[in-house]
């Protein structure tokens, strides 16, 4: 869910959750100037398809970091896909953002995308860089972390 400046909801996303049938939409009257985002206290901003891949993101960070606070440090913000109208409206509100970090899912869609805004914004003074996911997006690579951990917790009680 996105909220404007007063605090109230804006944006909400429905999604589906079989495997085999993938279901997204968003809510009758959302406005995706308002999609998901986490305010962090650097001038970084990563920018994900999906609100799930932003708090995916987040978590990683904090796990690799060992520190549950780590996310914090930068802001993250779901663009709701892969239009460019929350980031600009989010852009606006927060002018102290400087460098912007494109992890969009890595298909052919995703990759396109994020070369073609990292241009745009690059083109308007930001410091750009491209962060794909290494499997297709960073909520997949959360859960391959996470259960790589699991079966190293696992072997260790083996012995």
């Amino acid at each position: 869910m996105g909220f404007d400046e007063q605090g109230k909801p804006r944006y909400a996303t429905l999604r589906g959750t079989y495997t085999d049938k993938p279901f997204r939409m968003d809510c009758v009257g959302s406005d995706k100037r308002y999609c998901f985002c986490m305010n962090g206290s650097s001038s970084r901003l990563y920018a994900f398809e999906s609100a799930i891949d932003c708090l995916s993101h987040a978590t990683l960070e904090n796990l690799i970091q060992g520190n549950t606070g780590a996310y914090r440090a930068d802001s993250r913000l779901s663009l709701g896909g892969t239009s460019g109208i929350a980031l600009a409206h989010y852009l606006q509100r927060y002018s102290h953002i400087t460098e912007l970090v494109f992890c969009l899912d890595n298909d052919e869609v995703g990759r396109k995308r994020a070369v073609s805004l990292a241009r745009e914004y690059a083109d308007k003074g930001y410091y750009t860089r491209l962060e794909l996911p290494t499997l297709k997006d960073y909520n997949e690579v959360l859960l391959q972390y996470r259960s790589k951990q699991k079966q190293r917790l696992e072997g260790s009680y083996e012995r």
